[in-house]
Order: structure tokens, then sequence, then C-alpha cells
């Protein structure tokens, strides 16, 4: 048994079986641990996936299943035009398929529902041909007009995707997204069943990678038009054209997908997989994994210790690099972060290295820049380094000799990650969705933020809000197996 590992430009695990046509394929073990922690992790590879009970007919293979961890709250994620990653992302790239995909191992751009493209010689227009027969998860055929549909829907406004910008450089798609243009004014059109043509704004050298995200996947309008947003919540309703179809999904306890037998290509991956979603996936998962309940897990702070120290559990571990971004925001409006030096003496006084090995168990690398490696253009720019007499002076050139008269700075980050209450003495922890709803109307004097590439392209996703401080960037990521995004990290820079 085996899963073949293919990149689907963006940030999240993946446990996708190969396809056929001719894709490079690396294997591994289908049972896997994994350590996981906000953006990325480590992972752990163990036994076999669980076998069915039931006889199989003589000569055919036992039924196999594949057991895994996810958060509670996947709902409202479910629906690949809305997404911006994160929780449910893993499941939405496991039932749907782009037009094309980055293959991980390469970074190629390899054929996905399109067996073929052409670019015009100004690098404007795109041109996709599907591959013959196509068809969705419940056996409709899945036609050009899908992906337009499916592109336009994503662009409106009205859908209020949280990833839209992926299609911005479709000629028409930003003032379609903005509320200045129409639908039928953004350019990709479906000339037949099996053509998209595509038309950009202006030369984009990372479109195909863009093409490749969960938001370019198509989606069924007569679904969407009878069920609205409550489309992704059933089987029956929730249509898909990926390697697994859904069946079944009990809110805030399982879901369950299935191989979907109207994929184009060969499947070769487990024949189910059940996704068990906990409160608390990183201390509930490494409990049920020990109890053989799962196979793969979530390790953070203690626990990662815990399992290089354990003689079973070590031999289990394994570490996948992601492309991506963590760094600390400070409100440069205010005093005293409005002050360079001050915000240049609270970099050369944190100690990125100690904070990683000792803190985040060496789960980072250091970050040089605010772009990851292996991202196209990433360049090595110099960081300000760990200097605290150099920190001291600055301080003191801007008035806080000793840091007499510094005041209270409150630091805020987001709840639900174990490593964090490790971090940070004088701060505040508050739910992801409180702190977007607090962040809306004020400003934070220091915050958490983080992003992933979701297309390889540095300007795609980096955006940053004021300067940002030394932090790490994450070493490990929990990709075992299948398509997955661009790796992802810790970043960090003044």
């Amino acid at each position: 048994m085996s899963l073949v590992v293919r990149m689907a430009a963006l940030p999240a695990l993946r446990i996708l079986p190969g396809v056929g046509g001719g894709d490079s394929r690396k294997e591994h073990k289908v049972r896997k641990l994994v350590a996981l922690s906000l953006l990325v992790v480590l992972a752990v590879a163990a036994c076999t996936p669980s076998t069915s009970g039931t006889p199989s007919p003589s000569g055919a293979a036992a039924k196999t299943t594949l057991r895994l961890p996810e958060a509670a709250k996947i709902v409202n994620t479910m629906d690949p035009g809305i997404s911006s990653g994160g929780a449910g992302l893993e499941q939405i790239q496991n039932m749907f398929e782009a037009l094309a995909y980055v293959d991980q191992i390469t970074g190629e751009i390899k054929p996905g529902q399109a067996e073929k493209w052409s670019i015009s010689s100004d690098g404007l227009t795109y041109t996709f041909n599907l591959r013959s027969g196509l068809k969705w998860s419940d056996g409709q055929a899945l036609k050009a007009s899908d992906f337009e549909y499916a592109w336009k829907r994503a662009t409106d406004p009205a859908t209020k995707s949280r990833y839209a910008q992926t299609l911005w450089p479709v000629k028409g798609a930003e003032a379609f997204g903005t509320g200045k243009g129409t639908a039928d004014g953004m350019a990709v059109k479906a000339t037949d069943d099996k053509t998209l043509v595509v038309t950009l704004e202006r030369p984009a050298p990372f479109f195909m990678h863009l093409a490749a995200t969960w938001t370019a996947y198509p989606v069924r309008k007569d679904t969407i038009d009878k069920n609205g947003d409550k489309w992704t919540l059933t089987k029956d309703s929730y249509i898909s054209n990926g390697h697994y179809r859904l069946v079944e999904w009990k809110p805030e306890q399982s879901m369950t997908v299935e191989k979907n037998p109207n994929y184009w290509g060969e499947n070769t991956g487990p024949d189910t997989i059940v996704w068990t979603l906990y409160d608390d996936v990183a201390t509930k998962s490494v409990l049920a994994y020990e109890a053989g309940e799962i196979d793969r897990a979530v390790l953070v702070g203690a626990d990662i210790t815990r399992a290089k120290a354990d003689p079973t559990l070590s031999k289990e571990i394994k570490k996948f690099e992601r492309q991506g971004s963590q760094w600390i925001i400070l409100d440069t409006t205010n005093p005293p972060l409005n002050n360079v030096k001050v915000r240049q003496a609270l970099s050369l006084a944190t100690d990125a290295k100690r904070l990683n090995e000792v803190v985040l168990k060496d789960a980072y690398f250091n970050a040089v820049s605010i772009v990851a490696p292996g991202i196209p253009g990433q360049k090595k720019e110099n960081a300000l380094g760990y200097d605290v007499a150099k920190a001291k002076q600055l301080l003191s050139e801007a008035g806080y000799a000793d840091g007499k008269n510094f005041p209270p700075v409150k630091f805020t980050f987001a709840s639900g990650a174990a490593e964090n209450k490790a971090m940070a003495s004088t701060s505040s922890s508050s739910p992801w969705r409180t702190r977007l709803s607090t962040t809306g109307g004020r400003r934070e004097r220091i915050s958490r933020s983080a992003c992933t590439s979701a297309a390889g392209a540095p300007t795609t996703r980096t955006r940053t809000t004021g300067t940002t401080c030394s932090s790490t960037r994450r070493r490990t990521s929990s990709t075992p197996t299948g398509r997955t995004p661009n790796s992802t990290g810790s970043s960090t820079r003044v």
C-alpha cells in the first residue's frame, strides 16, 4: 500500500493518492503520525493502515482505512470558493482537483483536470484543454463551463470569498471583485465543453500556480443553487471531482470520504479516509494515536520532546519542510513602537535560536527574510540577529535607558496552539475569531501573524502590516503524502 506525494500549491496537509498519466511518484507508508502546530509540524510514520474485517473476494485486496485527526471546527470552510486555507483544506484538497497541480518533488506544473494548455506569445491568454470523459463524483459530466462558473463565483463579492484575490490577475477580475465590474467583464470563458480560455490583465509568470490553488477548483452550480450555503454538508449535495468523495460528515465529530469511482485517473490510496474531529487536536490526537485509534497525530511543545525520547515514537517521526512565514506585527502608529530604534532593539534582544530550540522544540528555522526559502525569487536578506548590547544601546538612544519609563506593551496572540502557552509572559490570549473582531476596530500593540505560500510566488500571499520583529521559521511540516501545497514556516524581520 503506498501513497504518492504531489503538490497543489497551498498551505495544508494532504493525504492524496497518486494518479495515472505518468506522474513522478514518491512512496510513503500509509500510516502516519504527524506533528502539527499552527501552520506546520512534524510527521511520524508508523505501521500500515487498518484493514476491514470483512472478508474480501478471492484475490481481491483487503479494504483499507486511513484514520486522521482534525480540528473540530471545519464547518463553513469546506467550500473551495470561500476557504482561505487552514482547517478543512486537507479535506477539500482530497475531494477536488484543479486544472493543474504543482509537483512537490520537482516543482513542475503538471496536468490535472486539463490534459494540456497553451500560452499566447504575449503571455496574456491561456487556453486549457480538458481531459475527455471527466465526471463529477455523482457521474455527471464535468465541463469547462463548471470552471468558468466557479472562478466567477469565487470572484463575485457576494460570495465573500476569503481568497478571491488569487484570481485577480484575470482581466476584469479585480474590477468585478471590488464592485466596479461585472461577471461578464471577467475574461474567463468556456468556448466549448472541453476548452477554457483565460485572459490576464498583464503577464503573470506565476499564474499557473494560482490556477492550481483551491480557489480555482470547479464547483457545481446546480447543487449550490439548490442548497445554498448548506451545499457542503451532505454526501448528496457535496459533489466533487477529485480522488475522493464525501460519505458522511458529523459536524464536530468526524468526516468520512471514500475513493471517487468517477475520478479520471488511477487512485492507489486508501479506500476510505476518516477524520476524527478534536476540540484540542494537539493533545487528544497524540493520546488517540498511542491508543491505536488513529494513524496520524499532532505533536507540539512537550510532546515533541517526549516523542523523541520514546523508543517507539522516535522511530516514527518524520519531518517535512513547508514554505511560509510567521511574524510579530508591531503598531508603529503610537509610542513607543513608532520609534524605529525601539523596534530594532526588540528584534536584537530576541534570541530566536534559543526560542526555537528551547521553547518551540526545534520545530522551526530561524528566518532571515519575510519570504521563505524555496519560493522563487527568495533572497537571503540580512536579519539583525541577536545582540543584547546593541539592543540596550538603541533603547537608550530612544530615551529608555535600562528600560526606564518604558510603558507596558500587550502582546496578543490567537489561542489554540499549545506552544503559545510557553511564550510571552505579558500577553493576551484570545480565540482566533475573537481576535479578528477585536483587531478590526483597533490596532494591537504587538500581535502574532502568519501566512503560507499558496502559489509558490512571493507576491501572491505575503502582505505585512507595520514592522515585524524577530521570531523563528518552522522547520517541520505535516504533509506525509499526497499533493500538498507549498511548505510553511515562521518568518521574522524588522
